[in-house]
């Protein structure tokens, strides 16, 4: 009889990678934005913008560089999630 060989399914994207997070944080940012200028009375416009328009850009600066969020499917291996040992 031959022995199976049994293969466990390698997770690789989790949605925890340091790209997906700043992309999460950033949209969180922009739905609480209006609520945040009705609670402060349009007090602090610009500075509530200034903060939305940071985390966007952080998360657009976070490698992979640009807009794409990693995906393990992706046909560009520049865009592949990091595989943790």
């Amino acid at each position: 009889m031959s022995a199976k060989t049994e293969t466990k399914p390698v997770k690789e994207d989790t949605g925890t990678d340091i790209k997906s997070v700043a992309i999460n944080l950033a949209s969180n940012l922009l739905m609480a934005l209006p609520i945040a200028l009705y609670m402060t009375s349009a007090k602090y416009v610009y500075e509530m913008m200034a903060g939305l328009m940071a985390s966007f850009a952080l998360a657009y600066v976070l490698p992979p560089m640009g807009w794409r969020r990693p995906h393990p499917y992706s046909d560009d291996p520049a865009n592949r999630p990091v595989k943790r040992a």
